[in-house]
């Protein structure tokens, strides 16, 4: 195997995991959407739930950016299986 491989490998597998990472904190944000009040007692958006609801977007959006970035990854490598 050579090192571009294994580095492609290693990149598809590092993209896979923050995708999953992100889809649980998504998740988790959603079911408990006042965690930031009950952690720190502070309440950043004055009770309207923007703050919260800023936080599932940009960790629903990095869930899908970084899902894409996977698969481009996987469809790579196996077009470069199919091409040796």
């Amino acid at each position: 195997m050579t090192a571009t491989r294994s580095r492609r490998r290693a990149r598809f597998y590092v993209e896979s995991a923050l995708a999953v990472a992100f889809a649980l904190a998504t998740g988790l944000l959603l079911w408990h959407p006042d965690w930031i009040e009950v952690l720190t007692g502070a309440d950043p958006d004055h009770g309207s739930g923007a703050a919260e609801w800023a936080l599932v977007i940009v960790s629903g959006a990095a869930t899908l950016l970084l899902s894409g970035f996977a698969r481009r990854e996987w469809v790579r490598a196996a077009a470069q299986r199919t091409a040796t």
